[in-house]
């Protein structure tokens, strides 16, 4: 269908408004999530006195590492961080096993109550976390069991499990299943159809799941304030709240801490985000 003149020319011009309203609106987005973060790196090499001074300075005209010194003196910043670290790591690898194993048994089997499963999952996504701390906090200590590992990380892996296993059951769910029969007739075992057919297929998904569950994990709050009570098993969330003072917030020290905590969540999604590529890839090509 050919169109006159003045309609390509009304066309072209929708095109053109489409783009420059779709690129507005990205970067209005990049604007609101990374100005939060330029600021936090900002503020923590700012001295006090610039910090709250009514005109902000944008760009700090030396670089002050005060507030990093005050870090390492006032909090024990190496065993928040190991403990932050044991927590997440061991929460995603656990949230990983049972929740790409559980994703896959209801992807590709139908049972009785297997929707009531996988609404129940949904259903304990929503709760949200503040509804079952004090139930949880009463558990535990009966169990006594506060203060440790142990109970940080089954709580944790709890409450991010369902969120794991939902999305491994709807990634595993777009993989053909008659790439897993095609090779079975070829005398491949389970085991083997899963480490080898679709183990790299759902690469991509794995490692998505693996990025939600170790950064829910290292940021969270709630959890560690309730069950964590002292420095032992403290993570890093919980060390920034030490510069809430009596007379205000120490503002510079804290913002240095939380860039410190930032850097090896951003390592790991770095890190993740490669697997994540190549499986895309690789899926790609072996498609």
């Amino acid at each position: 269908m050919l169109r006159s003149p003045a309609a390509s020319k009304r066309w072209a011009i929708q095109r053109v408004v489409e783009s420059i309203l779709f690129y507005l609106a990205v970067g209005i987005g990049l604007f609101l999530s990374i100005f939060p973060v330029f600021w936090l790196i900002l503020t923590s090499f700012r001295p006090m006195v610039d910090i709250f001074r009514f005109r902000p300075q944008w760009i700090p005209q030396t670089l002050n590492l005060d507030n990093y010194a005050a870090v390492f003196r006032s909090i024990a910043l190496g065993d928040y961080l190991r403990n932050t670290l044991v927590v997440s790591l061991s929460v995603t690898i656990v949230c990983l096993l049972i929740g790409s194993l559980a994703g896959y048994a209801l992807a590709r089997f139908r049972f009785r109550g297997s929707n009531l499963t996988q609404s129940i999952f949904l259903v304990a996504r929503m709760l949200p976390y503040i509804t079952a701390l004090v139930p949880l906090f009463l558990i535990v200590a009966a169990l006594r069991l506060l203060d440790t590992y142990f109970a940080l990380i089954a709580i944790h892996v709890a409450f991010k499990l369902p969120i794991t296993i939902w999305l491994m059951q709807a990634y595993i769910s777009t993989i053909p299943i008659e790439l897993e029969e095609a090779a079975k007739l070829d005398g491949c075992s389970v085991f083997q159809v899963l480490t080898r057919i679709t183990g790299p297929l759902i690469v991509p998904g794995f490692a998505g799941a693996g990025i939600i569950a170790f950064l829910f994990t290292w940021n969270d709050l709630l959890i560690a304030l309730v069950i964590a009570t002292t420095r032992r098993t403290q993570p890093m969330a919980v060390g920034l709240t030490n510069f809430f003072l009596e007379h205000g917030i120490d503002w510079g020290p804290m913002s240095a801490a939380a860039v410190i905590m930032l850097l090896p969540a951003l390592a790991f999604a770095f890190f993740a985000q490669r697997y994540l590529i190549q499986g895309l890839t690789a899926g790609g090509m072996k498609g």
